[in-house]
This record gives C-alpha cells, sequence and structure tokens, in this order.
C-alpha cells in the first residue's frame, strides 16, 4: 500500500467532531485508486483521512476543533467547511 500524506491537519485539540462520508463519486464514478480528503475551514485543514481502493464504505474523518482559550487551532463552530480530494495514481 502507497501511503502519502497530502493535506497536514492541525493538532488534536481534545474537541474532535466526527464526519462521515457515505459515498464518493468522482466524475460519476467510484474512485479506484488511494487518496486523501481534507476537511478545512478557511485555508486552515482542519482534519484529513486517507484511503485506499475506496468500495462504497464509510469513511470517516476526525475534524478538530479549536480551542481560543489554549490557543490550538480548529475549526469555527458556525464557519463554512470545504472538502478538498487528492487522487493518487500510480503508474499514470
Amino acid at each position: 500500500m502507497f501511503s502519502q500524506e497530502h493535506f497536514i491537519p492541525v493538532e488534536p485539540t481534545g474537541l474532535p467532531y466526527l464526519i462521515v462520508i457515505d459515498s464518493l463519486v468522482v466524475d460519476g464514478e467510484w474512485p479506484v485508486s488511494s487518496g486523501e480528503i481534507g476537511v478545512f475551514d478557511g485555508e486552515l485543514c482542519v482534519g484529513a483521512i486517507d484511503w485506499d481502493s475506496y468500495e462504497g464504505q464509510n469513511l470517516t474523518i476526525t475534524a478538530w476543533q479549536r480551542v481560543e482559550a489554549h490557543g490550538l487551532d480548529g475549526f469555527t463552530p458556525g464557519n463554512p467547511i470545504n472538502f478538498i480530494h487528492w487522487i493518487m495514481t500510480l503508474g499514470k
């Protein structure tokens, strides 16, 4: 299995928010290669997951909420969250 960390999320803050992705379709099809999904609050990556050979199973990503009192970066409740998908293809 090839593994590469494309997105670098914030450090865990102790305030996790679980995001379940129950369907991943790219250009009308399930991706057959490995990849990574990053969860962003603005420019800040607040969570990420690597996956290998997606076959329609649920993917769970932990996003971390900021803790301002302790100076810990994370998402701010109420802000929009964006997902960025990165696909790794070998041999192409």
